[in-house]
């Protein structure tokens, strides 16, 4: 990206100093025309390909550092959606999901992916404390924005006890988290 942009400066320097020399030779054509001095040809000139040739190089240019942009920002892209796919996949097997789908269907209706509003998020209808506490966080940063086995291993984590990253131990907490349904 910086060879684009020097490469760029360049163009454009040469090319100003390409403009200021074709218009001292337009003048001193001028000077000298057949018609007298001082008087200026009304016809236009012809084409000059040597000022032609800068803007052509430096639209090239541009082109070139646009496209590299495209590129990197492509990059980027990839990269995440790779990075997403590997966290996906180190997701583990969920285990014993009927009952978390009855959960489900109690609490939000089954919709693993609802937000209502009142800061209870996703199928198992999850609040942030208890997503955050059981790493969660790695996943999505709220519940419903998280796949169905994401949000089951979250719970299941809160049902068995689990020590988080920061090497916190909770103990196991049941189907306290939802009183009705579980």
């Amino acid at each position: 990206m910086r060879r684009a942009l020097a490469a760029l400066t360049l163009a454009c320097l040469l090319t100003s100093c390409l403009t200021a020399a074709i218009g001292a030779r337009r003048a001193s054509t001028h000077a000298a025309s057949p018609l007298g001095a001082g008087l200026l040809v009304t016809s236009s000139p012809a084409p000059d390909p040597i000022r032609r040739a800068p803007a052509r190089a430096s639209r090239d240019l541009v082109r070139r550092a646009l496209t590299a942009r495209r590129v990197a920002h492509l990059r980027a892209v990839r990269r995440r959606a790779a990075a997403a796919r590997a966290v996906a996949s180190a997701t583990p097997a969920v285990s014993g999901g009927t009952q978390w789908d009855v959960i489900a269907r109690c609490e939000s209706g089954g919709n693993w992916h609802t937000n209502t509003g009142n800061g209870y998020y996703g199928g198992l209808q999850e609040d942030m404390g208890m997503w955050t506490t059981y790493d969660g966080l790695v996943y999505a940063a709220r519940p419903d924005l998280a796949t169905r086995e994401q949000q089951i291993t979250v719970a299941t984590r809160a049902r068995d006890g689990y020590r988080n990253r920061a090497g916190r131990t909770y103990s196991a907490r049941g189907y306290t988290p939802w009183p009705v349904c579980g």
